[in-house]
Order: C-alpha cells, then sequence, then structure tokens
C-alpha cells in the first residue's frame, strides 16, 4: 500500500494514540491461531478457509449464519495473526483503508482497539497481536457490537476447565532458552501432547512486558525486573484446553 496513503491514514485515526502498547499492562500472544467453529455462540461456520497473500499476516476468513437457518443474514468474520501487538496495530491501519466510509469511528470496549461505522454494520479490532474483522455479508443486515464484544472477552479470557481429561491437551515442556533480563528476547519452548495428534493453538499471558513471534515461536520481552510467571494454554478446536506456568526470576540488566 502506498506510503502517502498509509501516512494520511495514521493522520485521520489518529495512529499516534494507540500505536504502542502498554508494556505495563500485561502481555497476551495468540500462536498459530485457527478458527474451529465454535467462536460465535448461534452462528454456524458456512466456510472457513487459512489464507496467506503476500504482505499480509496469515489469516482464517470465513463465512457464518445463523445456528437456526433464519433470514438471509451472513457474517465475514477474518482473524489475521500478526508477530506482535505493535505489527497488529500497524496492520490494523492498513484494513480501515478498506472501510469505504467516511464515518468510521474509534469505540471503545471492544479490542484494545476498535473501529466501526455509523449502526455497527461492520467493526475491525485488534486485541493482542491479533486483528479481526466483522462484517454482515448477506442481504440483511444486523448491528455486529454485541457479537464482536463477546468473541473478544472469549479471547482475551483464560480457558476454563472442566473437558473429560482425555480430551485435555498436555503441555509437556514450557521452558525459558536464555536467561531472562528486562528488555532481552527470552526464546519460549513449547511441548504439547494430544489425543491423536489434534491440532491446538495457544493463548499465553505474562506481567509487564511484550509477546512476539519470531521464527515460529513465541518470544518474551520483561519490562520489570523481578519474579515474572507466564501461563501457556493450549487450545483444540472444541475449545479443550491445558495449560503450564512458567516462572522466570527476571533481571535489570544482563551483566
Amino acid at each position: 500500500m502506498d506510503a502517502a496513503l498509509i501516512a494520511a491514514l495514521k493522520d485521520r485515526h489518529r495512529f499516534g494514540e494507540w500505536s504502542a502498547p502498554d508494556p505495563a499492562a500485561g502481555a497476551f500472544l495468540v500462536w498459530r491461531h485457527f478458527l474451529g467453529g465454535r467462536e460465535l455462540p448461534g452462528w454456524r461456520a458456512h466456510r472457513i478457509q487459512r489464507v496467506e497473500a503476500p504482505g499480509f499476516p496469515p489469516a482464517h476468513q470465513s463465512i457464518w449464519q445463523r445456528a437456526d437457518g433464519r433470514g438471509q443474514i451472513l457474517l465475514a468474520f477474518d482473524v489475521y495473526e500478526s508477530p506482535s501487538a505493535a505489527d497488529a496495530r500497524e496492520f490494523l491501519v492498513r484494513l480501515l483503508a478498506e472501510f469505504q466510509s467516511p464515518l468510521l469511528e474509534r469505540i471503545p470496549a471492544i479490542g484494545d482497539v476498535a473501529f466501526t461505522v455509523p449502526g455497527e454494520g461492520a467493526i475491525l479490532f485488534a486485541r493482542g497481536n491479533l486483528v479481526v474483522a466483522l462484517r454482515n455479508a448477506g442481504a440483511e443486515t444486523i448491528a455486529l457490537g454485541d457479537i464482536a464484544r463477546r468473541y473478544d472477552e472469549n479471547l482475551r479470557a483464560r480457558p476454563g476447565g472442566g473437558m473429560p481429561w482425555e480430551d485435555t491437551p498436555a503441555i509437556e515442556k514450557f521452558e525459558a532458552d536464555a536467561r531472562a533480563a528486562v528488555g532481552q528476547a527470552v526464546p519460549l519452548a513449547l511441548d504439547v501432547q494430544t489425543r491423536a495428534g489434534r491440532p491446538v493453538w495457544y493463548k499465553l499471558y505474562g506481567p509487564a512486558g511484550a509477546f512476539t513471534i519470531e521464527n515460529d515461536r513465541p518470544v518474551f520481552r520483561p519490562a520489570a525486573p523481578g519474579p515474572a510467571e507466564l501461563t501457556a494454554y493450549a487450545i483444540t478446536a472444541d475449545g479443550a484446553a491445558g495449560s503450564r506456568t512458567l516462572r522466570l526470576d527476571v533481571d535489570a540488566g544482563l551483566e
């Protein structure tokens, strides 16, 4: 996309006010994300496909219809996985260019930053390193605010228990591959076992600092010295989740 257009979009949407994630707010990362068809309660996935296009982060694009089959309402629901929260916000600006309405407005209470058009017929937001686009795609249209809020709440929340033990992924290893120090990269090693090799995606939570994906593995950069606790969840398509915690002693700086 043309650099001048990007600069104009950033100026129009006051990018400087939300470009940088707050490192003190706690770190959050989604890794190897995919859609399993259960993400939007009351809706049924008609089509889900993984898309990798040059210049775009990997995405899962999907079309959903009412679970009861009523009406001609279709939802386009796309989720992009960026390498970091900062990258997600940069990509969010690019997607804003696809909205034709000059009345795009920033709204609170969805994601880390979110935009919508009047009537909430389309919503675009970033949560951690993900960018989510939700649009009406059928002959009938509805306001999408409540759907987006519910998905975002579930995305950010830590998975609960309650699944049968044999369906729960087991994280057998969650380790740091480097000494932890403020501002320094700490690559993380994850090893997961699932029944019949079922695919999983991951949520990672941490204290002050930032997660990134580098060379197809999660990396944590602490923002403060002292004890730090990271938690990883491995999640199957049907929502079964296993977790493991890693405790670090973060130095003020490398010697």
